[in-house]
């Protein structure tokens, strides 16, 4: 075990080495949000914002681009960017981002709100259906006034009046015929196998999400991941059931549609999601939580109880970046993170520089 602790004290003495000695007054509050590993574009868009007494304020730290209103309004995204993971860069990150929304019922309802709200820069809008009486008690974007109406439309009014900031686009098509190539990422809220099949084979990020009765199930799938072709090979011949016969309360899909923004925001702020590779089922009837890993064993993957019988080790936290020269020829180079995503890319990517390099989760 010696030789961990050893080898991780190396390399954050060289991490200490490399950032220099911690500025003062407002340059060391700002250095203290900076911390962590950031886009190098973004951190200099950054620092620059930082040199402008308007584009801060005592309730936070808010990054704005020249061209955004919404991002230099006081305190509005404080919450937010006071958490780490996010800050100033991944608030940036967000309003330069894009959504894609297909299919505007429960799950679209659900999400929309807190997508706009979070300061995304442009939303799309898919659906080609109208609104009836049946979908007004879990599609709370939509009124009485609204039944007849395209939901495109009647959530493109509805939210353009709450979120002016916001770039909208209707669609008032299937995901067959509309134009996703400018989204950064697609939130699944359709009702059916051959949609979700449609946006899967798109080879574009995306949130899956569906609701039957009391259970909700969610996953992010990503291209040279385990998708969702992985998770359900087959439906040919399968039609989900209505939920005027099978039966659904409304909170199901605000509950499920919220974990899906969720996942889209740490996405779209970061560049990870926590439900890469993963399968997430809900039953709401007797509140239990489960997590399914959807992967294919990897010949670089190791199991943390094996760690003590891999002889000298070094491990290596994969949130943060490391330069080949920090790590020793001599031993295996352990890589761990939360989800498996960087640290397998890191694996992967010593392995081509000569080490042997190997991955576990930190569950």
């Amino acid at each position: 075990m010696h030789h961990r602790k050893g080898c991780e004290s190396q390399i954050e003495a060289k991490r200490s080495d490399q950032r220099g000695p911690a500025p003062s007054g407002q340059d060391e509050e700002a250095a203290e949000t900076r911390e962590g590993p950031v886009d190098l574009q973004s951190a200099e868009q950054v620092k620059r914002l930082w040199r402008e007494p308007a584009r801060r304020d005592r309730f936070g730290e808010v990054a704005a681009s020249q061209n955004s209103q919404n991002l230099t309004a006081r305190g509005t995204f404080s919450c937010q960017t006071a958490l780490p993971e996010i800050g100033p860069t991944g608030q940036l990150r967000l309003q330069n981002s894009s959504i894609l929304v297909a299919g505007l019922g429960g799950l679209g309802c659900a999400a929309l709100p807190y997508l706009a709200a979070s300061g995304i820069g442009r939303i799309g809008l898919l659906d080609f259906d109208r609104v009836e009486a049946s979908n007004l008690p879990r599609q709370i974007l939509y009124g009485k006034g609204d039944v007849g109406k395209r939901k495109a439309e009647a959530s493109f009014s509805r939210l353009q009046g709450q979120y002016p900031d916001v770039s909208f686009e209707r669609h008032e098509a299937s995901i067959k015929h509309a134009d996703v190539e400018p989204y950064d990422l697609i939130l699944d809220a359709t009702d059916n196998a051959a949609a979700r099949y449609a946006i899967n084979d798109l080879g574009k990020p995306w949130i899956y999400g569906s609701i039957d009765r009391w259970e909700g199930q969610a996953a992010f799938f990503a291209p040279n991941f385990p998708d969702y072709r992985f998770l359900f090979p087959d439906a040919s011949g399968f039609s989900a059931p209505r939920c005027s016969t099978r039966g659904l309360l409304g909170p199901m899909a605000g509950v499920i549609g919220s974990i899906q923004a969720l996942e889209a925001m740490k996405y779209l702020a970061t560049g990870m999601s926590d439900l890469q590779g993963k399968l997430l089922v809900l039953d709401a009837r007797l509140w239990r939580t489960r997590i399914f890993r959807l992967c294919n064993p990897s010949p670089l993957e190791v199991r943390a109880e094996d760690l003590s019988s891999l002889g000298p080790i070094c491990l290596v936290d994969a949130s943060f970046p490391v330069a080949s020269e920090d790590l020793p020829k001599e031993r295996k180079i352990i890589f761990y993170c939360l989800s498996g995503t960087r640290s397998r890319i890191a694996a992967e990517r010593f392995r081509q520089e000569g080490f042997d390099a190997y991955f576990f989760i930190k569950e």
